[in-house]
């Protein structure tokens, strides 16, 4: 960004280079998301934003913002890159990035927002909710579609040492054994999501995105008087979380739908097709195998609450194996 911010020449002529695009496009507007800035081009990206509104507005078009929510920090607010007060003056919408650190967001949201309403009008305040999960590791937060979570989640092995006939065999939720000291899925109050603990580097944790977990986002919008909220990705993506349950009604009503899945749900179910199991819900079954030697299929379903997801192994039993008898003397 330094060379389109650094000097006032170089913001003009990324502010024309704007608004030609706009023009030839016939859009209504734009919107700018420069959400990685250091704190040093807080003046000059105030002032491009400036000039570039007088320049849109000045053709009816309208200009919206996507920002990063400042920070939380010990005794303030801190807004980084970014002059709240200034750019709500120029901009016709600012947009909330999603906040990935879930640890921290329902904790910390409350103060950010008091502090954003302060010197922006709510009306021009969107809260932007995603249907991504995160994960939280040693090495920072990464967004995650369900499907790639409850694939980490749903991940299987095998903890018996031999697989014969007749026997007992162990299989195990690698991510989910409570056993072994992690949370399996579960709801967490204190973050208002459905997550789960594993090791892996240190630890990790992830937190999912569903209907419920943006019902409770969306309660900030309500208690806020924000001006709407917006969605990270609307693309219809059998992949990601399914926040639409509580997105649609919110829309219609301006009412949030505050709802926690049912513990019942959250626990593993297991299947196999021959045998019996026992056990389970806290990540590991014993598989009690038939006494014919063949291959077999178990099956692990994890649900987020919302939607359901399998994962298989398939394993092969041989003959148990018999002594011969003893020959006679």
């Amino acid at each position: 960004m330094d060379n389109i911010l650094s000097t006032g020449a170089d913001r003009t002529n990324h502010v024309q280079q704007i608004l030609q695009r706009v023009a030839a496009h016939r859009l209504s507007g734009i919107d700018i998301a420069y959400l990685d800035l250091r704190a040093d081009h807080r003046t000059s990206f105030t002032l491009f934003i400036s000039e570039l509104a007088e320049g849109l507005h000045s053709q009816g078009k309208t200009l919206t913002l996507t920002l990063p929510a400042p920070l939380k920090a010990i005794d303030r607010i801190d807004e980084g890159a970014y002059d709240w007060a200034a750019l709500g003056e120029s901009a016709d919408l600012i947009k909330i990035a999603p906040v990935r650190d879930q640890s921290t967001y329902r904790l910390h949201m409350p103060e950010v927002l008091d502090h954003i309403t302060s010197l922006v009008d709510p009306g021009k305040v969107i809260l932007t909710i995603t249907p991504y999960a995160s994960e939280k590791s040693g090495d920072g937060i990464r967004p995650l579609t369900l499907a790639e979570a409850m694939t980490i989640a749903s991940k299987l092995a095998i903890r018996s040492e031999s697989l014969v006939a007749g026997s007992d065999v162990q299989i195990v939720g690698v991510n989910i054994d409570r056993d072994e000291g992690l949370s399996g899925l579960r709801w967490q109050a204190e973050t208002a999501t459905v997550a789960f603990t594993y090791k892996l580097n240190g630890g990790r944790t992830v937190w999912l995105e569903n209907s419920f977990s943006a019902g409770f986002k969306l309660e900030f919008v309500s208690v806020f008087n924000l001006g709407g909220l917006a969605v990270e990705d609307s693309s219809d993506n059998d992949f990601l979380g399914n926040i639409w349950i509580a997105v649609e009604p919110f829309v219609a009503s301006g009412q949030p739908v505050l709802q926690q899945p049912s513990h019942s749900h959250l626990l593993p179910q297991w299947k196999v097709t021959a045998g019996s199991l026992v056990g389970g819900d806290r990540g590991l079954v014993t598989w009690q195998t038939p006494l014919e030697a063949g291959s077999y299929i178990v099956t692990l379903t994890l649900s987020d609450g919302v939607e359901r997801f399998e994962s298989r192994i398939v394993l092969a039993l041989p003959p148990a194996e018999t002594e011969e008898p003893e020959e006679a003397p």
